[in-house]
């Protein structure tokens, strides 16, 4: 899978976890917000410099394919990523 091959290749990997909402006003100034639901990650990946377009090609054709909210399973290990899914430490509360 593409997003596999982007997550193990690359050179940094920033994740915004917070919650996606949207919010309208009516005519009568009534604010109204709704979340798009939780779990939703939203990654930035910098690919690794030095290779030409035409090795990432492929595999960016495959995620571009699977669209913007397209679902899939990547694993986050020996990249030099351990520290998303370390234990760290007991909860407080």
């Amino acid at each position: 899978m593409s997003f596999q091959w982007i997550i193990d290749n690359a050179t940094s990997i920033s994740i915004d976890r917070q919650q996606v909402v949207g919010q309208t006003v009516s005519r009568n100034n009534t604010v109204r917000a709704t979340s798009r639901g939780g779990g939703i990650w939203r990654f930035t990946v910098q690919l690794p410099e030095g290779l030409s377009w035409t090795n990432f090609r492929g595999y960016i054709s495959q995620a571009e394919a699977n669209g913007r909210v397209g679902t899939a399973n990547i694993s986050i290990n020996n990249a030099g990523h351990e520290w998303l899914y370390k234990y760290q430490g007991d909860s407080v509360n």
